[in-house]
């Protein structure tokens, strides 16, 4: 796993943690051995978020079959290098929206 990976995460459902699930997902950092990705959903909600297009850059860097929302709290930190894989890169300023929706800053 490399920062700015785009692919699919495999983690624990939030309504039914006994069961894991796989959304598409980007690699916002990596800290050691354990690597921060967010993780998108086709479920609009009225929050802050960043929409990825299917016929995007971003949206053909996942394989993604309809429109992609990543919210601020959906985000996992993934350790098991088997529960995430890469698709391709993911944009350089889809990569710096996430980040900064999630409250990770760039230096300038």
């Amino acid at each position: 796993m490399r920062e700015q990976d785009a692919g699919w995460v495999t983690h624990r459902s939030d309504e039914n943690p006994a069961k894991e699930i796989e959304h598409p997902g980007v690699v916002l950092r990596l800290a050691g051995p354990r690597a921060i990705v967010i993780h998108g959903t086709s479920r609009e909600r009225d929050e802050p978020h960043v929409r990825i297009d299917p016929a995007s850059v971003a949206g053909r860097s996942f394989g993604l079959s309809g429109a992609t929302y990543f919210y601020r709290k959906s985000v996992v930190v993934v350790s098991d290098p088997a529960k995430f894989r890469a698709a391709g890169r993911c944009p350089p300023d889809v990569f710096l929206s996430l980040r900064e929706l999630i409250g990770i800053t760039t230096p300038k």
